[in-house]
């Protein structure tokens, strides 16, 4: 029902900890509701660029799931 995974930075910078993701699933209807939590971050430039690398992969889990 409920992962959550810390998160090593995308860039490799070793200094950069606490983020954290998260994922919650819980029934919806005939099928599964996925809730997608990224938090933790230390730099602005983490924010800004998040959303573009979790797009694909989040894409890629739903595509793998719907198969």
């Amino acid at each position: 029902r409920k992962l959550t995974l810390d998160w090593p930075d995308w860039r490799g910078d070793a200094t950069v900890t606490g983020q954290q993701v998260t994922f919650l699933l819980e029934p919806a209807g005939a099928g599964t509701r996925l809730t997608f939590i990224h938090g933790g971050f230390g730099r602005a430039a983490d924010i800004g660029d998040y959303p573009f690398g979790w797009r694909e992969i989040l894409g890629n889990l739903r595509s793998e799931a719907e198969r």
